[in-house]
């Protein structure tokens, strides 16, 4: 697990907070993610104040570095922008940011999230409940292909999905604690990341991976993928009694 940064760190941290109160909100947005690697996350507040930015961009990029750093705080906020945020790249980022959350509590806005006008929007929702229900949800999701609507020339919608997958989740709602985190219907932990890796090298992973990555500040590349896989799992051996299962970390940091 990471130290407390050195004294040699302390001159980057120092600049750090002084772009933290910058006027470029871009700024604000990238020191607050380089300081939550150092451990210091007060810069979480920053970027829960710019999810209200009027600019997409903004919203989005502080979407997406609260969903990688994981703050479950943000959680209100960022189903918000998943459910109704006027752009949909932000929603989609915002989808995402809540997969990156991983608690059981992210499952309802999510659910909510495949009631989304955009086609493309409501395919992120299932890849995101796929990511944290595991693939037995695969079995009441829809899919909007197969309602291809020919005289509007574009995806159906199938208008029971939501409280299709609404009922399904009630009846196992008990396997999933709010406050817990879930990777593939299980309680995350870089090994299952890892395991993901294994069994899937001969698909790109990129999204696990920067998985690893975020919760643990280690990176191995991306090929090729045998001996990543194989450096991923070595790690394992040094270091995986270092994380709980079911709790969240980023770069190492317990996430609380």
């Amino acid at each position: 697990m990471p130290e407390r940064p050195s004294r040699a760190a302390s001159a980057q941290t120092e600049e750090l907070r002084r772009q933290i109160v910058s006027s470029e909100p871009k700024a604000r947005i990238e020191a607050a993610f380089e300081l939550a690697k150092l451990g210091i996350f007060h810069g979480v507040a920053t970027l829960m104040v710019e999810l209200g930015s009027s600019s997409w961009s903004v919203r989005s990029s502080a979407a997406h570095y609260l969903g990688r750093i994981g703050a479950p705080r943000s959680l209100p906020l960022l189903a918000k922008i998943a459910e109704s945020d006027p752009e949909s790249q932000t929603r989609n980022v915002g989808i995402y940011a809540l997969e990156g959350l991983g608690r059981g509590a992210c499952i309802s806005p999510l659910i909510a999230c495949l009631d989304d006008s955009d086609p493309a929007r409501r395919e992120d929702a299932r890849t995101a409940l796929v990511r944290v229900l595991g693939k037995s949800v695969l079995s009441v999701l829809s899919d909007d292909m197969e309602l291809y609507d020919e005289d509007a020339g574009e995806p159906g919608k199938d208008v029971g999905e939501v409280s299709r997958v609404r009922s399904w989740f009630t009846s196992v709602s008990s396997q999933f604690l709010p406050d817990k985190v879930y990777y593939m219907g299980v309680f995350a932990h870089p090994r299952v990341f890892i395991a993901q890796l294994r069994e899937n090298m001969n698909t790109p992973m990129d999204a696990v991976l920067m998985k690893l990555e975020d919760w643990t500040g280690e990176s191995f590349g991306s090929k090729p993928i045998k001996k990543v896989v194989g450096q991923w799992e070595s790690w394992l051996g040094k270091h995986g009694g270092e994380y709980q299962a079911g709790q969240r970390y980023f770069y190492g940091y317990k996430i609380d």
